[in-house]
């Protein structure tokens, strides 16, 4: 299994009553715990780590260069002076993919001048994962229905719509995974009444009928979720009486298949 949506953080910084939690040991242990293989770590964000995009994805380059079973994404503001320079070099690290939180960054998915950011992910092959729910700001810079005009524009660049819009912006995002084959259904943080982007689960069969399971994708959002909740959420998806193929895919195996995993080598000098 590869466990998608995990954020790092030095310790103390997600906790400091717990200074291990959201650190990369805390996350080991739920691995162990769960026998999950791999997971798909995020970069933390400047406000995590305060000396700059550059020193955000440099800190978790140096903590799993010689980790096998860590991927890394790119978290960056895409209007930053250096972000084309910073997805370059990372993705050159061996990095494979990129985490793109618009209310965070306070920046609307359809601004033109973010254009030059798409494009150059899409020329890299680097898969961008979207946060699209509630998240205490404008809604109208970040609702899932902007991300269709990014799909048709960028065909070739990979797109996961996580947290599918939550219970408020569903159908939006539906709307999209289903006209845009590059798009692909993020189920994070969805599947638990109490979830912040809850999604009955009438909503989450409908997605499946209509996308298919080999379109959805599903992450743990840690340390935000911990290890009873993930575990519930692997038991849910377990529930849903799919085939063993359509549970690794959506556990894991969709995701792999979008991650240019020859550069993952890279980062152990191979």
């Amino acid at each position: 299994m590869l466990l998608n949506h995990c954020h790092v953080m030095p310790e103390g910084v997600f906790n400091k009553n717990r200074p291990e939690e959201g650190t990369l040991q805390h996350l080991n242990k739920i691995m162990e715990e769960l026998g999950i293989e791999e997971a798909v770590l995020f970069a933390p964000f400047t406000y995590q780590i305060p000396e700059g995009s550059y020193r955000c994805n440099q800190w978790l380059w140096e903590l799993i260069r010689k980790k096998r079973q860590f991927y890394g994404f790119v978290t960056v503001h895409p209007l930053d002076p250096d972000a084309l320079n910073i997805l370059n070099e990372f993705a050159n690290k061996g990095f494979v993919g990129v985490k793109f939180h618009p209310a965070i960054f306070r920046v609307c998915l359809d601004d033109s001048a973010i254009e030059p950011f798409y494009a150059e992910a899409e020329k890299l092959n680097l898969p961008i994962l979207f946060h699209v729910g509630i998240h205490g700001w404008q809604v109208n810079c970040y609702a899932p229905i902007l991300l269709d005009k990014i799909a048709q524009n960028h065909p070739r660049l990979k797109i996961i719509v996580e947290h599918m819009g939550g219970y408020e912006f569903f159908h939006q995002a539906l709307a999209v995974v289903r006209n845009n084959p590059n798009c692909y259904a993020g189920i994070s943080t969805v599947l638990q009444e109490d979830y912040s982007w809850y999604i009955p689960q009438s909503e989450l069969m409908y997605l499946l009928r209509t996308v298919g399971p080999e379109r959805i994708i599903y992450g743990a959002d840690f340390p935000y979720n911990g290890l009873l909740r993930i575990k519930r959420d692997i038991e849910i998806i377990r529930s849903w009486n799919l085939s063993q193929e359509d549970e690794e895919n959506i556990l894991g195996k969709n995701l792999k298949r979008l991650l240019p995993l020859k550069s993952h080598s890279k980062k152990n000098g191979k």
